[in-house]
């Protein structure tokens, strides 16, 4: 199965990077104007609410979501992070993007992200960023497992996010999976558009 095994990470770049975006929701506002060349990536800067509405690309609600939990902020301890309100995200700018979570003013976690170095958005691992198709790309996390003579299989998930006209923040959510059962390949892939509303500045600046 070896062969399968390097395989896998050429499969998962595919179906995060290569393959078609879903159905965009009619519901949702529409994105703004982008270049999609890849390698470009459009400003993402603003504050957004934490909390945002998730909707299928078939159009059916599927429940909230944390924008600081969805882009990989943690406490500076590592544990995950509850009751953030804010998420006020910076560039890219100067090849780093840069995102804070606060609660209040009170600042929770923090990341910043480096623009990937590779050609290829496939290879902008790990905690970098890249632009493709007039989104920023943000790998998330890639999992693999397999037993010899029966096959194996890799998980890989990513967000892709740009603004949308109103000034919410969009965000597609990946999960992708590929893989070998005994000598048949197997994959696809679960996606979900979430929307952050714009929240306004505080009163004291922050």
């Amino acid at each position: 199965m070896r062969r399968a095994r390097h395989a896998f990470p050429a499969l998962l770049f595919c179906l995060a990077s290569c393959a078609v975006l879903p159905d965009y929701p009619a519901a949702l506002p529409e994105l703004t104007a982008a270049d999609t060349r890849v390698g470009v990536s459009p400003d993402i800067s603003g504050r957004y609410a934490d909390h945002g509405q998730g909707i299928s690309p078939g159009g059916k609600s599927v429940g909230e979501m944390s924008l600081a939990r969805l882009l990989g902020v943690r406490a500076p301890d590592g544990s995950v992070l509850g009751n953030v309100d804010v998420v006020v995200i910076t560039g890219p700018a100067n090849r780093v993007l840069e995102v804070q979570s606060f609660q209040g003013e009170k600042l929770l976690g923090r990341l910043g992200r480096p623009e990937s170095d590779a050609a290829s958005v496939g290879s902008a691992y790990p905690e970098t960023y890249a632009g493709n198709k007039g989104f920023v790309f943000l790998p998330l996390e890639t999992t693999h497992a397999g037993a010899p003579g029966v096959g194996g299989y890799a998980t890989d998930e990513s967000v892709w996010v740009r603004k949308g006209v109103d000034g919410s923040l969009i965000v597609l959510h990946r999960n992708a999976g590929a893989g070998v059962v005994v000598i048949v390949p197997v994959w696809g892939h679960n996606d979900v558009w979430y929307r952050f509303p714009a929240a306004a500045a505080p009163t004291s600046g922050m």
